[in-house]
């Protein structure tokens, strides 16, 4: 009971998933990764709504598949409604898919794109540690302007994260060339470029992620200094901090969790207003609510992003 008790704040968001959907109701079928084995499905509704489950062993999300109907993973995608599709890698749903070529013809928008490569790669909004992510796009989050034709507005995207800073890039490279241990082996990056704690810091304003932070930090906000209070401060971390290659999980590309509050009078910063529900991260001086929603919304739409 006290583990019940403890848990309830979390549980409050899990009412309404138990019982029974109908056949008829099921639009698409994924396979996922739970905890890094292959050993979920997630079952998309007519309703706009999904579910995860997660099974003992592969073997039983296999029998589970053939017991539901042939909806493959829906229809948005090119691919035909077979089981075989549902249980395909992610690899194979890419190269079977049409998704590309209408990318490409410009049919679809960038930000299309992207959460087609996010859902078949199995990221999913039913898991904080697999989080949908995007990539940092734009460089300047401090001119009162911004002009969306000058190239060095953009990051080049054909490198990652931690090798956008040449100085930085040289300290990974060094630490792997030279690491010596027995029990580690090398690595370049000691951080992932997401995961679930960075996913509630982004989406820390809006519930039932509040919730979920506040019981992953047992009860409390974090330091000041490392809440999400700017997007300029969090594109300048993760451009000097050796231990920050983080991407971007929505708050640049979904306005909500920018002017969306609930309340938080625990976060106080000199970058963040202390007066309750004014309690909001700081943009650049370009992005103004409705602007920075138009903007985004404008280059990833367009061909301006990618």
């Amino acid at each position: 009971m006290g583990y019940l008790h403890k848990m309830a704040p979390i549980l409050a968001y899990t009412e309404g998933l138990h019982g029974k959907w109908l056949f008829t109701e099921l639009r698409a079928v994924f396979s996922r990764r739970y905890l890094m084995q292959n050993t979920a499905l997630e079952i998309f509704m007519a309703n706009r709504t999904a579910v995860m489950f997660n099974f003992p062993d592969a073997t039983i999300v296999k029998k589970v598949v053939h017991c539901l109907p042939r909806v493959g993973v829906g229809t948005n995608f090119g691919l035909p409604p077979t089981r075989r599709i549902s249980l395909a890698s992610p690899k194979q749903l890419y190269k079977a898919s049409s998704m590309t070529q209408r990318w490409q013809r410009r049919e679809i928008s960038n930000f299309e794109y992207l959460m087609f490569l996010n859902t078949i790669s199995g990221r999913t909004f039913n898991d904080l540690n697999q989080y949908p992510v995007f990539p940092w796009v734009i460089t300047n989050y401090e001119s009162e302007d911004l002009d969306l034709t000058l190239p060095s507005n953009y990051r080049d995207l054909s490198k990652p994260i931690g090798a956008l800073n040449p100085k930085r890039a040289a300290f990974f490279s060094e630490r792997f060339e030279t690491w010596e241990d027995d029990q580690v082996p090398k690595f370049h990056y000691g951080t992932h470029y997401s995961t679930s704690s960075f996913t509630q810091m982004w989406l820390l304003r809006m519930e039932p992620f509040t919730t979920f932070f506040l019981n992953f930090q047992g009860g409390k906000f974090d330091h000041a200094d490392r809440t999400f209070s700017s997007v300029a401060r969090a594109w300048r971390n993760c451009q000097r901090d050796t231990s920050d290659v983080k991407a971007n999980s929505g708050p640049t590309f979904n306005p909500h969790p920018l002017t969306r509050c609930t309340g938080l009078k625990g976060l106080r910063t000199l970058k963040v207003s202390p007066q309750g529900n004014q309690s909001r991260p700081k943009r650049g001086p370009w992005g103004t609510p409705s602007l920075l929603t138009h903007s985004r919304t404008g280059f990833w739409i367009t061909g301006f992003a990618l």
